[in-house]
């Protein structure tokens, strides 16, 4: 420790219930004028049995009973240095891949831990996840929130997990049997996986467009109980540590352990075999103790510098050269040049290499780099022109990162691998030709593979080669078919300028699943971006002359979404106004969805004359006679968070006496469910699934309970895509039962409140457009969901309540009050026990 500390080079330390290993790296560091990266983990923290949270609370709250036990044990020596260590507050909580609902706490619960460190001033390792999770996916759904937290402190925030080399049995693809795999099986077995995982982290963090995060390996484990041999050891090491380098973000890994214990065997005594090997790799790894001078020095510099290489593809024209300087140079000077060897040479710490278009070279030159050149940062980039390959080069030269488009999905390119004609060929153009997208259809069923599709375009119609542009599976993959400079056969008469974009299946009857389109509308934005010639995006029958149905009849339902268009005509008529029924607009606050909440529930609605908006649930129906307005009162029909059905039966059963309640007292409106486009609120799907099933069950009320009006459910905004669930929802005849539509709105503004009341407003607008001019429109809740002086809300809200008023179709508003949480833990949004209705009535 104190000799590389002495040269000036960092390492790493994992320290556990043991602050003196700690300490010293801390203070021989500091001596030297070098920051080692430090772990340090309490297993018991606060006496606890272990470092787990308690899973049987919400995660805010298992968040803060951990962390409140790991400061209370905290070595009081470390505490002078907290700003110089990790903390590794919690160890190998699971984030198994058949419970979503276990991984989006995990998730939640990290952000809520990762915060209060951060404001103590400690700096959050977490979460020392179990080898081989989370995977990709559960990170991109679950983890995103702590990936953006982390983007805002780069420097004091560390992902760690453990990767291992484990014991696990296969099935032979050859002959049926059973193969064993484990610590004495190749890394490569295991590579990605349980090993070399970085890349999920990075992949996802690409996905997101957030930055991507620093990365720790906070135990690697060769095997629980027993090392493979030295050789094989001394190999992995090497390798697994070049890999960590190309990644450029792994910051260390602690080989597990050098703790003893019954449970791991002699697995220490092993280890300490390879402890003057590993120390002589990292000293010869890291300091360069070859002398220079005399006549054997060539190759080496004269003093170390970071160099970055700009290479391009052997078919770039000095064009590209010309960007590559005009976008680098004034800032950063690197070098552009077309040789690979001459980009990875040099006895250089640090070299990287940017790889223009690495497609062009026909081969992975990832690969190729780590086999030749390890320890060069490898960084491919995509242009399609010139032009683009500047903005992108700009960019990274001035951020460090690419940009990304948030949600990013992945691009398989398949152009070679598909079959073609042997003797016809399509034509070509410029990539600046092209200014239309088409999205299509397959019609073909979704198991079929793309090959057979291409045969087929080959084989039926006689064709040079597929004749789409992109396929996108129903799970939202993308693969690229045809290169963009191809002028493919897949719209007679406009080939020339458009790229053809195909959804694989038929969606005649029914849309494309949630993922497929979510693919489609991210990879329509990124073809914007990297084509800006880009002017319309159009589905098949929408271009001029075409006879067909392409891409389906539920296409007005979906292809907005993914256009990222609005509608040419609107519900209410071409003119865009409101054209339902007349109404009076009535302002007012979520009632009670709690007995309970009642009598201090009284106090809003007596200073401030408010109406409200009643819950069918519980006795809520006995204050309706006090509270209801003469003019609108709807019953929002509530159900468990936890109860879900398959038929519309099923779920009229469980509200029909509640609803009888508020019936027999005069209630007429009533709101369907609530917020259904959440993951965990039904059974449905999709949209399409969900507004099959509403249809039915709004039979179900208006046969039981004549004369009621009912409302399509308020959907919330900031889960899944809202707009695209209604849509679904209205395609399959939800609307066909409803009176009116809900809304919900919110904003997180709290320094200006006619700002705030303002964008709320423009939302109302916007979607009063898409889905309510024929029919008037609630707004069944709305708030500022962030800390705000009860005087700054009520100005918001006031001002809400007076621009919706002079805004026809909108029939009332209805400030959110929480209400599952009893004071003092009730959501800061909520008007009690936060003083709002005091500060409303003063204003009003």
């Amino acid at each position: 420790m104190a000799i590389l500390s002495e040269f000036g080079l960092t390492h790493c330390v994992k320290s556990v219930d043991d602050a003196g290993w700690a300490l010293e790296a801390i203070k021989t560091g500091n001596e030297f004028g070098v920051q080692h990266t430090i772990i340090f983990r309490q297993s018991t923290p606060g006496g606890r049995g272990d470092d787990h949270p308690n899973l049987s609370l919400p995660p805010d709250e298992a968040a803060l009973d951990l962390w409140q036990a790991v400061k209370s044990t905290m070595p009081p020596e470390l505490l002078p240095y907290k700003h110089q260590f990790y903390v590794e507050a919690t160890n190998e909580i699971d984030t198994p891949a058949g419970s979503p609902e276990r991984t989006r706490w995990v998730g939640r619960f990290c952000v809520e831990l990762a915060t209060l460190m951060l404001e103590d001033g400690y700096n959050p390792a977490l979460a020392g996840f179990n080898s081989g999770q989370p995977s990709e996916d559960q990170i991109v759904e679950h983890f995103a929130e702590l990936l953006q937290l982390y983007s805002r402190f780069p420097n004091r925030c560390l992902i760690t997990y453990h990767e291992a080399k484990l014991k696990f049995e296969v099935n032979d693809s050859n002959g049926g049997k059973q193969i064993i795999i484990d610590h004495f099986s190749p890394l490569a077995e295991f590579d990605g996986w349980l090993v070399n995982v970085a890349s999920k982290w990075n992949r996802a963090a690409d996905r997101l467009g957030v930055q991507r995060p620093r990365l720790f390996v906070s135990e690697f484990t060769f095997a629980y109980d027993e090392l493979c041999g030295a050789e094989q050891f001394r190999q992995e090491v090497s390798q697994i540590a070049q890999m960590d380098a190309l990644h450029g973000n792994v910051v260390g890994r602690v080989i597990w352990t050098a703790t003893r214990g019954d449970q791991w065997g002699n697995l220490r005594d092993q280890l300490n075999d390879h402890a003057n090997w590993l120390s002589d790799y990292i000293t010869k790894t890291l300091i360069a103790t070859e002398e220079q001078g005399g006549d054997d020095c060539r190759g080496k510099p004269r003093e170390q510098y970071k160099r970055t290489v700009i290479l391009l593809p052997p078919t770039a024209g000095t064009e590209w050269a010309e960007a590559a300087v005009k976008a680098t140079w004034a800032l950063k000077r690197w070098t552009v040049g077309g040789s690979a060897d001459d980009a990875g040479i040099g006895d250089l710490d640090y070299r990287q290499v940017i790889v223009v278009n690495p497609k062009e070279w026909g081969s992975d030159l990832d690969i190729w780099f780590a086999t030749h050149y390890p320890g060069v940062i490898y960084e491919p980039v995509q242009a399609w022109t010139p032009q683009i390959l500047i903005e992108k080069l700009a960019f990274f030269a001035k951020n460090g990162r690419w940009p990304q488009l948030t949600g990013g999905f992945q691009i398989h390119d398949i152009v070679d691998e598909l079959p073609k004609h042997p003797t016809k060929q399509y034509g070509s153009r410029q990539l600046e030709a092209i200014t239309h997208l088409v999205i299509h259809h397959t019609v073909s069923p979704t198991d079929r593979s793309i090959a057979s599709i291409a045969q087929y375009h080959v084989d039926g119609n006689g064709w040079p080669g597929i004749g789409y542009h992109f396929v996108i599976k129903a799970d939202g993959e993308i693969y690229q078919t045809n290169r963009l400079g191809t002028i493919s056969y897949q719209i007679g008469g406009h080939n020339s300028y458009s790229l053809g974009i195909a959804l694989q299946g038929n969606f005649q009857n029914e849309p494309p699943p949630k993922k497929q389109q979510e693919a489609a509308a991210w990879l329509v934005g990124w073809l914007k971006k990297e084509l800006p010639g880009i002017k319309e995006v159009k589905p098949h029958r929408g271009m001029p002359q075409q006879a067909t149905a392409c891409p389906g009849s539920t296409w007005e339902s979906w292809f907005w979404q993914i256009a990222g268009t609005k509608p040419p005509t609107k519900p209410g008529g071409s003119s865009g106004s409101y054209a339902g029924p007349p109404v009076t607009f009535v302002a007012g606050v979520d009632g009670p969805a709690s007995d309970w909440h009642w009598p201090a529930a009284k106090a809003v609605f007596d200073k401030t004359g408010l109406a409200c908006k009643f819950h069918s649930s519980g006795q809520n129906y006995v204050w309706w006679g006090s509270y209801r307005n003469a003019i609108f009162s709807p019953v929002r029909i509530v159900l468990g968070s936890d109860f879900v059905a398959t038929d519309a039966n099923t779920f009229f059963n469980a509200f029909k006496g509640d609803v009888a309640q508020f019936y027999r007292q005069g209630a007429r409106d009533f709101i369907v469910l609530n917020e259904c486009n959440i993951e965990h609120v039904g059974s449905w799907r999709n949209g399409f699934e969900f507004g099959k099933l509403f249809k039915a069950l709004c039979q179900l009320v208006k046969v039981n309970f004549p004369g009621a009006r009912l409302w399509f459910p308020g959907t919330s905004p900031q889960f899944g895509a809202q707009h695209q669930f209604i849509g679904e929802a209205k395609n399959a005849g939800a609307f066909d039962e409803v009176y009116g539509v809900v809304e919900h709105v919110y904003t997180t503004n709290v320094q200006d409140a006619a700002a705030a009341a303002a964008r709320m407003v423009v939302e109302v607008e916007d979607f009063q457009q898409r889905w309510a001019l024929d029919r008037p429109l609630v707004i069944g809740e709305f708030a500022v969901v962030a800390p705000a002086q009860p005087g700054y809300k009520a100005r918001v809200y006031k001002l809400f309540y007076e621009a919706l008023a002079k805004l026809p179709g909108v029939q009332a508003a209805y400030s959110f009050t929480s209400s599952w949480h009893p004071a003092p833990d009730e959501r800061g949004e909520g008007w009690l026990e936060h003083g709002i209705h005091d500060a409303y009535a003063k204003l009003v």
